[in-house]
């Protein structure tokens, strides 16, 4: 019998791209392959809390990914996370999650990584040990990402090293350099960016003209929300 599972993607998506919908997709794949079902993927946008600089209020990243999923009848957007105003470590937004998908569905969680996020559990003074242990404890499926080495970074981790069963590393095939930042480049530009994002999340971008020079001031010279909270 196939164990039910559900993917929780967290991020800025300061804007969703499809590159953010085909890593769902790809995890998707992957587990399935190992007799997983599926139920749901959530994509679960940071806080206004989080003071990344350039990141555009939560209330208009949530409307962008629910243009983004609009399309699909499994992946959904969570704004338990962007709900709150100040930021919610990334430990804690999967125990909710982990919760939601056992009383909803009895389901596992896997947390949703890109090779870069996945690397920064090595970055120092970015993560507590006991959120990478509650994490990788539960489940995390990485979208490995040209030039970063997934087996080095666990390796090098001893509590990743430790729930490396649980890892689970998808190898997506080609090279995208697709990102945000170029999204929100090109709209600024006043470019097109067609066939970059989903259609009517293409539209809202350009009928609602939130990426501008003034918003990539947001948070200019402030420190972000973890650095700031583990160390201090």
């Amino acid at each position: 019998m196939s164990k039910k599972v559900t993917l929780l993607q967290c991020g800025s998506f300061n804007p969703p791209h499809l590159m953010h919908l085909r890593s769902q997709e790809l995890a998707k794949i992957h587990l399935e392959k190992l007799q997983r079902t599926v139920i749901a993927g959530w994509m679960s946008p940071v806080s206004d809390g989080y003071r990344k600089t350039g990141l555009v209020c939560s209330k208009h990243r949530i409307e962008m990914l629910k243009c983004a999923t609009a399309d699909s009848s499994w992946i959904r957007v969570s704004s338990w996370e962007a709900d709150k105003p100040e930021w919610t470590p990334t430990a804690e937004v999967v125990k909710y999650h982990v919760e939601k998908s056992k009383k909803e569905f009895d389901a596992q969680t896997y947390l949703l990584l890109g090779g870069d996020a996945f690397a920064s559990f090595n970055v120092p003074n970015l993560w507590t040990n006991s959120d990478v242990e509650m994490i990788a404890s539960n489940g995390i499926i990485v979208i490995a990402r040209d030039g970063s080495d997934v087996q080095q970074i666990i390796e090098e981790n001893e509590i990743l090293n430790r729930y490396r069963s649980n890892i689970e590393v998808v190898y997506p095939g080609i090279v995208n350099g697709l990102s945000s930042t170029y999204v929100r480049q090109l709209l600024m530009e006043k470019q097109s960016i067609k066939y970059l994002v989903p259609e009517e999340l293409r539209k809202y971008l350009e009928e609602n003209e939130i990426y501008t020079a003034e918003s990539q001031n947001t948070n200019k010279d402030t420190v972000l929300a973890p650095l700031q909270l583990y160390n201090s």
